[in-house]
Protein backbone atom coordinates (compact mmCIF):
# COMPACT_ATOMS: atom_id res chain seq x y z
CA UNK A 1 0.00 0.00 0.00
CA UNK A 2 1.61 3.34 -0.94
CA UNK A 3 0.50 6.80 -0.21
CA UNK A 4 2.16 10.00 -2.01
CA UNK A 5 2.11 13.51 -3.19
CA UNK A 6 4.10 14.09 -6.60
CA UNK A 7 4.47 17.47 -7.66
CA UNK A 8 5.09 17.04 -11.39
CA UNK A 9 7.19 20.22 -13.52
CA UNK A 10 4.03 20.15 -16.12
CA UNK A 11 1.35 20.66 -13.38
CA UNK A 12 2.79 24.27 -12.33
CA UNK A 13 0.26 26.64 -11.55
CA UNK A 14 1.68 30.26 -12.62
CA UNK A 15 2.90 28.83 -15.62
CA UNK A 16 6.39 29.54 -14.92
CA UNK A 17 9.35 27.06 -14.68
CA UNK A 18 9.48 25.04 -12.05
CA UNK A 19 11.76 25.84 -9.43
CA UNK A 20 14.14 23.50 -7.39
CA UNK A 21 11.96 23.30 -4.21
CA UNK A 22 8.63 22.37 -6.93
CA UNK A 23 11.32 19.87 -8.86
CA UNK A 24 11.53 17.19 -6.55
CA UNK A 25 9.65 14.34 -5.86
CA UNK A 26 7.74 14.46 -2.67
CA UNK A 27 6.55 12.04 -0.93
CA UNK A 28 5.52 11.01 2.69
CA UNK A 29 6.88 7.69 3.73
CA UNK A 30 4.91 4.80 3.08
CA UNK A 31 3.56 1.98 4.84
CA UNK A 32 4.81 -0.94 2.36
CA UNK A 33 3.31 -3.93 4.61
CA UNK A 34 1.05 -3.67 7.12
CA UNK A 35 1.76 -7.34 8.28
CA UNK A 36 5.31 -6.43 9.11
CA UNK A 37 3.81 -4.17 11.67
CA UNK A 38 2.04 -6.08 13.66
CA UNK A 39 4.32 -7.50 15.86
CA UNK A 40 6.17 -4.67 16.30
CA UNK A 41 7.20 -2.95 19.30
CA UNK A 42 4.46 -0.50 20.33
CA UNK A 43 7.31 2.46 20.49
CA UNK A 44 8.79 1.70 17.36
CA UNK A 45 4.87 1.94 15.77
CA UNK A 46 4.55 5.54 17.78
CA UNK A 47 8.00 6.37 16.81
CA UNK A 48 6.93 5.94 13.50
CA UNK A 49 3.58 7.17 13.11
CA UNK A 50 5.44 10.44 14.39
CA UNK A 51 7.64 10.27 11.92
CA UNK A 52 4.68 10.02 9.18
CA UNK A 53 2.94 12.78 10.75
CA UNK A 54 6.16 15.06 10.70
CA UNK A 55 7.06 14.57 7.33
CA UNK A 56 2.94 14.76 5.96
CA UNK A 57 3.24 18.20 7.56
CA UNK A 58 6.25 19.02 6.00
CA UNK A 59 4.73 18.38 3.07
CA UNK A 60 1.18 19.90 3.47
CA UNK A 61 3.53 23.30 4.25
CA UNK A 62 5.37 22.81 1.36
CA UNK A 63 2.20 22.68 -0.72
CA UNK A 64 0.39 25.51 1.14
CA UNK A 65 4.05 27.63 0.46
CA UNK A 66 3.59 26.68 -3.63
CA UNK A 67 -0.20 27.46 -3.17
CA UNK A 68 0.53 30.69 -1.59
CA UNK A 69 3.42 31.63 -3.62
CA UNK A 70 1.48 31.28 -7.17
CA UNK A 71 -1.52 33.50 -5.56
CA UNK A 72 0.60 36.08 -4.99
CA UNK A 73 2.24 36.05 -8.39
CA UNK A 74 -1.56 35.91 -9.89
CA UNK A 75 -2.13 38.93 -7.27
CA UNK A 76 0.93 40.76 -8.39
CA UNK A 77 0.10 40.04 -11.56
CA UNK A 78 -3.25 41.54 -11.59
CA UNK A 79 -1.82 44.24 -9.98
CA UNK A 80 0.36 45.17 -12.33
CA UNK A 81 -2.28 45.18 -14.91
CA UNK A 82 -4.65 47.00 -13.12
CA UNK A 83 -1.42 49.41 -12.63
CA UNK A 84 -0.87 49.89 -16.61
CA UNK A 85 -4.74 50.34 -17.61
CA UNK A 86 -4.81 53.19 -14.67
CA UNK A 87 -1.91 54.84 -16.20
CA UNK A 88 -2.89 54.76 -19.74
CA UNK A 89 -6.18 56.30 -18.51
CA UNK A 90 -4.05 59.12 -17.00
CA UNK A 91 -1.85 59.06 -20.03
CA UNK A 92 -5.27 59.69 -21.95
CA UNK A 93 -6.83 62.63 -19.72
CA UNK A 94 -3.69 64.10 -19.63
CA UNK A 95 -3.23 64.10 -23.27
CA UNK A 96 -7.21 65.46 -23.39
CA UNK A 97 -6.42 68.24 -20.59
CA UNK A 98 -2.78 69.45 -22.82
CA UNK A 99 -4.92 69.64 -26.26
CA UNK A 100 -8.17 71.84 -24.09
CA UNK A 101 -5.33 73.70 -22.58
CA UNK A 102 -3.89 74.55 -25.72
CA UNK A 103 -6.89 75.80 -27.11
CA UNK A 104 -8.28 77.44 -23.96
CA UNK A 105 -4.70 79.70 -24.01
CA UNK A 106 -4.84 80.18 -27.47
CA UNK A 107 -8.54 81.68 -27.10
CA UNK A 108 -6.88 83.65 -24.26
CA UNK A 109 -4.29 85.12 -26.33
CA UNK A 110 -7.11 85.72 -29.12
CA UNK A 111 -9.06 87.76 -26.88
CA UNK A 112 -6.48 89.41 -25.25
CA UNK A 113 -5.38 91.09 -28.48
CA UNK A 114 -9.06 92.03 -28.72
CA UNK A 115 -8.96 93.53 -25.09
CA UNK A 116 -5.89 95.74 -26.27
CA UNK A 117 -7.17 96.82 -29.58
CA UNK A 118 -10.42 97.95 -27.87
CA UNK A 119 -8.68 99.73 -24.99
CA UNK A 120 -6.84 101.11 -27.45
CA UNK A 121 -10.30 102.36 -29.47
CA UNK A 122 -11.03 103.42 -26.58
CA UNK A 123 -8.15 105.75 -25.48
CA UNK A 124 -8.71 107.15 -28.95
CA UNK A 125 -12.09 107.60 -28.87
CA UNK A 126 -11.56 109.45 -25.32
CA UNK A 127 -8.79 111.67 -27.07
CA UNK A 128 -10.81 112.65 -29.53
CA UNK A 129 -14.05 113.74 -27.00
CA UNK A 130 -11.26 115.70 -25.32
CA UNK A 131 -10.11 117.25 -28.65
CA UNK A 132 -13.95 117.89 -29.71
CA UNK A 133 -14.48 119.82 -26.09
CA UNK A 134 -11.74 121.68 -26.23
CA UNK A 135 -12.62 122.85 -29.86
CA UNK A 136 -16.49 123.47 -28.42
CA UNK A 137 -15.46 125.27 -25.62
CA UNK A 138 -13.64 127.65 -28.00
CA UNK A 139 -16.17 127.73 -30.63
CA UNK A 140 -18.21 129.22 -27.12
CA UNK A 141 -15.61 131.32 -26.56
CA UNK A 142 -15.11 133.01 -29.94
CA UNK A 143 -19.31 133.57 -30.01
CA UNK A 144 -19.01 135.37 -26.94
CA UNK A 145 -16.17 137.62 -27.97
CA UNK A 146 -18.40 138.22 -31.07
CA UNK A 147 -21.78 138.41 -29.09
CA UNK A 148 -22.22 141.62 -26.72
CA UNK A 149 -22.89 140.60 -23.09
CA UNK A 150 -25.13 143.75 -22.70
CA UNK A 151 -26.97 144.59 -26.02
CA UNK A 152 -27.16 147.81 -26.82
CA UNK A 153 -31.33 148.16 -26.07
CA UNK A 154 -31.91 149.72 -22.85
CA UNK A 155 -31.10 148.05 -19.53
CA UNK A 156 -34.54 148.16 -18.37
CA UNK A 157 -35.73 145.60 -21.45
CA UNK A 158 -33.14 143.18 -20.61
CA UNK A 159 -34.88 140.12 -19.24
CA UNK A 160 -33.20 137.44 -17.03
CA UNK A 161 -32.20 134.28 -18.08
CA UNK A 162 -34.35 132.59 -15.73
CA UNK A 163 -37.96 133.82 -15.59
CA UNK A 164 -39.35 132.60 -12.24
CA UNK A 165 -36.31 135.02 -10.84
CA UNK A 166 -36.90 138.33 -10.35
CA UNK A 167 -34.40 140.75 -12.46
CA UNK A 168 -33.26 144.14 -10.32
CA UNK A 169 -33.68 146.00 -13.32
CA UNK A 170 -36.95 144.78 -13.64
CA UNK A 171 -39.76 147.55 -12.19
CA UNK A 172 -42.77 146.62 -13.94
CA UNK A 173 -43.90 144.39 -10.97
Amino acid sequence: MTFGLAISEHTHPSGHPPSSETSLMLKPPCVENLDALQGSDPAELVARIDDVRKQTTNLLLVCSLQRRRAQNRASQRAFRERKEKHIKTLEAQLSSLETEHSKLLHCHHEQRRMLDRMKAHVQELTEEIETLRCSRAGDQVAQFTTFDLVPSAQVGDVTSPHPDRRNDTDTHT
